[in-house]
């Protein structure tokens, strides 16, 4: 490359755009992380709340425990979809 001169202002130019790069996709991935584990939450406070006033049915925590499994398992079967699925369990009255 006989047109092109590298100097240390260039290079550390380079460095710098690749360290914001870096730095922006890792600050990325902790916010998402974040939001998903602060999305699982999201079922569980509102039940607590409905408990704590007293709004609670019968079959409320069944059903809270059959829709938290049913999430596990498609979020499962999305992370790795070559896996089997299996069916669904029956849903409660």
């Amino acid at each position: 490359m006989p047109g092109v001169r590298i100097s240390v202002r260039r290079l550390m130019l380079v460095v710098a755009i690749a360290a914001l790069i870096c730095g922006g996709l890792a600050w990325w991935r902790r916010v998402s992380r974040l939001g998903e584990d602060h999305a699982s939450f999201v079922p569980f406070c509102v039940m607590m709340e409905r408990t704590y006033r007293g709004e609670t049915g019968p079959g409320d925590v069944e059903r809270f425990r059959y829709w938290s499994a049913m999430r596990e398992k498609y979020e499962r079967s999305a992370e790795s979809p070559w896996w089997p699925m299996p069916p669904d369990l029956p849903a409660p009255r």
